[in-house]
């Protein structure tokens, strides 16, 4: 008897069904059951929960079946070999992503997943019973959805009611004194940050926060309500102490949204939160065409978390890594040939998506110059630019993103490093500090400003200190460090400009916290209608002038500002931002001042140093600032490297060396005042055991890789004198995976090899119209790039360009290797309309 006799047709759709649910349906299920922040993000109504749960579910096996049956069409043979290879594959997916979070070895888990798969194809094929079992289970498989929609049901994420009854219900309140009300939430923002030593406002760094401060009342002693956003704020919409189980408006009677509504015209920008329900807020994320795909975006993503987990983090901070779902601008997922990108790919321009909450501003701009001054409007905005990845400069410019390094398991590996996040933190609150000046410019150009109760605060703070966690949960603030609780993560800005009419200005001392921004609303707005809140209104508390400062800032607050921030950033001076340094009397020095040893340091040779100075352009959006490298330490000393990083001769930063991935690397950020409006030589010197008394510093030795100074049509001679000659076109692959610009600045990535062996790129050149110069190291790991073609596996690349350096929409690239380069022409942008 043969197999196909044994196992008849529909048991074989059945047992697609089977595996397609176990394989690709179950494991999203439930990721998504343990992820209700993506429901949130995404303002999901009961509705559309239904479909999107019924679809996740449904699809992948029934497209599946559709397949299998248009092979069979196509004949029998066909049809087994379909059946075959998607019963061995959708059976590899089931066993791997369920064994995987108990296997910690990637390479072990994908192994024994496919000897289980094979197994059980055979198994399948020899055993009538079993056969009959797996087609049976497909009546089973819709407990996977049962089960995923109860818990939302019966916790109160989901309601199966009216979503309306809120909305009847504030119809019958009224405000007496119908005044606009802006609420602005900045995330992540301790309110020290902005503090100079005498608790003022910084205003040398923030000029727009501290004006505004100064026709407010500034409370000094204010509380974040919690430590994280999904339950921050939902306490200061609300007023009310408890912590539900989501973000989500269906979890409480009353909100701002609800309580203002219909009495007031809402705008809402919210973040990682669905507090105002559909049909009151005009704006925001209503109306968003990208929705669809970001959702499909999201929906890619996860599974592909699933899939390589040890490239994106453990599973523990699953949850964590991705609370911020939906709230940036959607990226394609798929390159020039429309193929699914890599998984870390995949993540960098999940990264990339926090843009949007730029375009969150222009819009919210747009919206309050449409406003008529006479009407009652509620703006809330709730703005991420604050929160990690940092990237942002004084005056709106930028540099090139990346996350924190020296973060392991949350916690700062050293006070360095944690210094080092500190300083681009600062640097991000100075970028937004043009952006909240422009929301106020706008209210004032539309005579909203002295008519309006304006409100500037942050939900929870972050902690920039060596040994301790970047972030703490309710879990673990009982064991942080004295006075990190306190100062770091819960104390934040709170501060709020009355109505004109009322004439509060000043600071204000005592217990105050987000709960008491509802009452504290209602009071100004004069409501006719009592409910029951937990906070109560700060209206009438005491208010004194700035010049009392001292007297009412408690010397411990002073003592941890002067400890935590000013000991490395002085008051009022951007300037001293950037001069944060291991080594600070070395800065501004000339080389020539200090004593440099004859021999460079041996023990130290410079991998590579990623930056972009040969045409740095102050006026540029884009400033291509941070310096990131990695050394090769062939000392005996165990503990990190002191560098010194000199342009143009003289000394602009100084920073250390730290353990990343078994590499010894550094970055810092270079000061723009260093840098000149054209080319700029850098050089790295070792400074271990420096002081302003005895310093010798040594050169790092590098291979000053410049350019290509001669070309011809089969050897080309680079700037250290090697020659290469070129290699056959069908010796090489290679792929760009991405060649886009943003905001001013270029972004290319790829990889190339060369199959012929031996596989590894070294370097990749670059131009336009000039001549060749250096762009990067090959030093990226391309895995599957590897298993093809071999190697190390450092065969990708990434550079970034400002977008001013392209004179086309095009650029040639030089892959050098070993045994030769390969030439490029006519790389075309992936962002534009242009193919290769």
């Amino acid at each position: 008897m043969t197999s196909d006799k044994k196992i008849i047709s529909s048991q074989k759709y059945l047992h697609i069904f089977t595996l397609a649910v176990l394989g690709l349906s179950q494991p999203l299920l439930g990721t998504f059951s343990n992820s209700p922040e993506f429901f949130v993000a995404w303002k999901f109504t009961t509705n559309e929960l239904a479909v999107f749960s019924i679809t996740l579910f449904l699809f992948p096996p029934l497209t599946l079946i559709t397949f299998q049956t248009t092979a069979r069409l196509a004949g029998l043979a066909c049809g087994q070999v379909v059946y075959y290879g998607l019963f061995f594959i959708l059976s590899l997916l089931a066993i791997y992503t369920n064994i995987h979070a108990y296997i910690d070895k990637h390479a072990i888990a994908w192994v024994t997943s496919t000897i289980a798969s094979a197994c059980l194809l055979a198994i399948t094929l020899k055993s009538v019973v079993f056969s009959r079992f797996l087609a049976q289970f497909a009546y089973v498989t819709p407990l996977f959805l049962i089960a995923f929609i109860f818990p939302f049901a019966s916790n109160g994420q989901i309601s199966w009611g009216n979503d309306t009854a809120s909305t009847e219900q504030s119809s019958k309140r009224s405000f007496s004194n119908r005044v606009p009300v802006v609420l602005i939430v900045l995330d992540a923002l301790p309110a020290k940050t902005l503090l100079d030593g005498r608790g003022k406002i910084d205003a040398g760094l923030f000029p727009n926060i501290a004006d505004f401060s100064s026709d407010s009342v500034r409370y000094i002693d204010a509380l974040a309500p919690d430590l994280h956003t999904v339950a921050s704020i939902p306490k200061m919409l609300s007023g009310l102490k408890k912590t539900p189980n989501g973000a989500t408006y269906q979890n409480y009677d009353d909100t701002l949204f609800s309580l203002l509504s219909p009495d007031y015209q809402i705008i809402a920008y919210e973040a990682g939160t669905a507090m105002c329900e559909p049909g009151i807020c005009l704006s925001g994320t209503d109306g968003d065409t990208g929705r669809l795909a970001g959702i499909l975006f999201d929906v890619v993503f996860l599974y592909s978390h699933l899939l390589d987990a040890d490239s994106l983090g453990s599973r523990e901070l699953f949850s964590n890594r991705l609370h911020d779902f939906g709230n940036f601008h959607v990226s394609n997922t798929s390159n020039a040939k429309g193929e699914i990108l890599a998984t870390a790919d995949i993540l960098r321009r999940f990264s990339e998506r926090r843009a949007g909450a730029l375009g969150d501003i222009t819009s919210l701009i747009e919206e309050i110059t449409q406003l008529s001054p006479s009407d009652a409007t509620f703006i809330y905005f709730h703005s991420l630019l604050t929160h990690d990845p940092f990237d942002g400069l004084p005056q709106g410019k930028f540099y090139s993103p990346d996350n924190l390094p020296g973060l392991t398991e949350k916690v700062w590996d050293s006070d360095w490093l944690a210094l080092q996040g500190y300083q681009r933190h600062i640097l991000q609150v100075t970028y937004v500090d043009k952006f909240i000046g422009e929301i106020l410019d706008a209210l004032k150009k539309n005579g909203l400003y002295d008519k309006s109760m304006i409100i500037l605060t942050s939900d929870h703070g972050v902690s920039f200190r060596g040994g301790s966690l970047y972030r703490y949960s309710r879990k673990d603030i009982h064991s942080a460090p004295a006075g990190v609780a306190r100062f770091d993560m819960f104390r934040v800005p709170l501060i709020i400009k009355y109505p004109k009419a009322l004439n509060k200005k000043g600071i204000s001392p005592g217990d105050v916290s987000g709960l008491d921004l509802v009452p504290t609303i209602l009071d100004v707005l004069e409501a006719d209608f009592d409910i029951a809140l937990d906070g109560q209104s700060v209206v009438e508390n005491p208010i004194f002038g700035e010049t009392d400062i001292e007297q009412h800032f408690s010397i411990t607050a002073r003592r941890n500002i002067r400890r935590t921030k000013l000991r490395y950033f002085s008051d009022n001076k951007i300037d001293q931002v950037f001069k944060v340094s291991r080594q600070p009397w070395m800065i501004g020095r000339e080389i020539d001042s200090l004593s440099v040893a004859k021999k460079n340091d041996e023990r130290i040779q410079l991998v590579s140093a990623i930056t972009d100075l040969r045409n740095f352009d102050e006026d540029s959006p884009y400033q291509s600032i941070r310096v990131d490298g990695t050394v090769i330490n062939r000392g005996q000393h165990d503990t990190d490297i002191d560098i010194a990083i000199a342009v143009n001769e003289k000394i602009c930063s100084t920073t250390q060396t730290y353990k990343d991935w078994g590499k010894t690397s550094f970055y810092a950020l270079l000061d723009p005042a260093c840098l000149d409006n054209a080319r700029n030589q850098i050089e790295f010197y070792g400074s271990n055991d420096c002081s302003p008394d005895n310093c010798v510093l040594r050169h790092i030795p590098t291979d000053a890789k410049i350019g290509v100074v001669e070309k011809g049509e089969e050897i080309i001679q680079l700037s250290d004198g090697k020659t290469l000659s070129r290699i056959p076109t069908g010796d090489i692959n290679y792929w760009v995976d991405d060649f886009s610009c943003e905001r001013g600045r270029c972004v290319i990535s790829g990889w190339a090899v060369h199959t012929a062996g031996p596989a590894d790129l070294t370097d990749v050149y670059w131009r336009s119209d000039e001549d060749f110069e250096h762009a990067t190291e090959a030093q990226i790991e391309r895995a599957e790039v590897a298993n093809l073609h071999g190697g190390n596996g450092y065969s990708g690349f990434k550079f970034h360009l400002p977008e001013d350096r392209l004179d086309h929409a095009r650029i040639s690239l030089l892959f050098v290797f070993p045994q030769g380069y390969f030439l490029v022409n006519h790389v075309w942008r992936t962002d534009l309309s242009s193919t290769q």
